[in-house]
């Protein structure tokens, strides 16, 4: 029977803890770019109490297990870089309150190991993010920037769909010159684009809103170009040294803020967990809107990121996640389905983000599932088929407040709560 990849790495576990019983926090399991197994232990051979004996069951993993180097002490070369590794996912070991850390080298996916920013960063971010597309999550970035305009505030909208541009080309009725994914392949080559070269301003009177596309001119002229430069932007290659994709999605966000003084970032991220989402999603210190309909396989997709959220730390190590906000978008008139599915993302926050209070310590991140103010409350946006031909630079009426305060009232209240706590909805 084939040995499944997660299957693997628990059966290691559990061989390691028959001849290591002190297992826990100090060792690591690494997992190479091929996917290959090897233990890493603290300390020096004498903790093993049967070193050939554990190596021969582990032997039985193959081709899970990396065959010249399945355990490795401290005292051994190349230990002390795996052991001291801090990008890691904290993982229980099996019936045990401890973990131990799995270190894992990737190709791809090297961001989503970054240790979470959640506190908030100014000016205020808001990430637009989604598991699935199709959701209207673009859709509400532009009734949400236009709304916020209106108001006095000033906005800068950045589209980090590089795959499939939305937001910036909905409010752009020109392109600049460039686009965030000139400026992240720029940044291969050591080099930076001018804010000025990256934005088209969009002010009348006191609304001010500013739009960095994912593509501009350049792209548009030469589109055979456009997968190639694609392939730059994603990758970690780099001039002087790599850099991973978050890092210039950080360096970019921040550049661009310190051109004007913005109220408010909203940033548009990839559906999915591609690499992209990443940065946006761990590293920007930004509120994070989650968006999802009432359907099923919505919440399976978001438990792949749920658990993995909660393996970035230690568990009940006082971590909050109040930087992300469910939101249920294309929320119908089924009473029953919409129960069904706040119930459903509850469970999802007490399985991988709420924390029980440890003894001694008075609070936790933790709601009851119908406490009006739990973190696990969607934020609703209803049903609209007016949005499904949502097209703003062909029918101006789609961005006024008449067309879309039926739909987003209860959405727009959330987001100038989040632009200016404190203040009324």
């Amino acid at each position: 029977m084939t040995t499944s990849y997660e299957g693997a790495l628990d059966e290691l576990v559990r061989i390691a803890l028959k001849h290591v019983p002190d297992l826990g926090e100090q060792d690591a399991v690494l997992r190479d770019l091929y996917g290959r197994l090897s233990l890493f232990l603290a300390g020096s051979a004498s903790r093993v109490n049967d070193r050939v004996a554990l190596e021969a069951a582990l032997s039985k993993l193959a081709p899970h297990v990396r065959a010249d180097r399945m355990v490795v002490t401290s005292d051994e070369a190349g230990a002390d870089v795996v052991l001291a590794e801090t990008q890691v996912q904290w993982l229980r070991l099996p019936g045990r309150d401890d973990h131990y850390r799995l270190v894992d080298r990737r190709v791809v996916g090297v961001d989503w190991l970054r240790t979470p920013a959640v506190e908030q960063t100014e000016p205020r971010r808001i990430v637009f993010a989604s598991v699935k597309g199709g959701v209207g999550r673009s859709t509400a970035l532009c009734v949400a920037a236009r709304e916020l305009a209106d108001e006095g505030q000033r906005v800068l909208v950045v589209d980090l769909d590089l795959e499939a541009p939305g937001a910036g080309r909905m409010l752009a009725p020109e392109l600049p010159s460039f686009g965030v994914i000139d400026a992240l392949a720029a940044a291969a080559l050591d080099q930076t684009i001018a804010p000025a070269e990256l934005i088209t301003e969009l002010h009348d009177g006191n609304a001010w809103i500013d739009v960095v596309p994912a593509h501009g001119r350049s792209s548009v002229e030469a589109p055979e170009h456009y997968l190639g430069k694609l392939a730059r932007a994603m990758s970690e290659v780099a001039l002087p040294e790599p850099k991973p994709v978050a890092q210039r999605v950080a360096e970019l966000v921040d550049r661009l803020c310190q051109r004007r003084p913005y109220d408010v970032v909203l940033i548009d991220a990839r559906a999915g967990l591609a690499e992209i989402t990443a940065g946006p999603v761990l590293a920007l210190g930004a509120t994070v809107l989650l968006f999802s309909t009432a359907q099923q396989q919505s919440f399976d997709d978001y438990r792949f990121l749920f658990a993995h959220l909660r393996s970035l730390g230690l568990w009940h190590a006082g971590r909050t996640w109040n930087n992300l906000v469910p939101v249920l978008a294309k929320a119908g008139t089924d009473a029953q389905q919409l129960e069904a599915a706040q119930r459903s993302m509850f469970e999802l926050y007490e399985e991988y983000l709420y924390e029980q209070a440890p003894a001694g310590q008075l609070d936790a991140f933790n709601f009851d599932e119908t406490d009006p103010d739990g973190a696990h409350r969607f934020v609703p946006i209803a049903f609209d088929t007016r949005f499904a031909s949502f097209d703003p630079q062909r029918h101006e009426s789609h961005l006024t407040r008449p067309f879309y305060e039926q739909a987003f009232t209860p959405f727009l209240a959330r987001i100038r709560s989040l632009v200016r706590p404190g203040a009324r909805a």
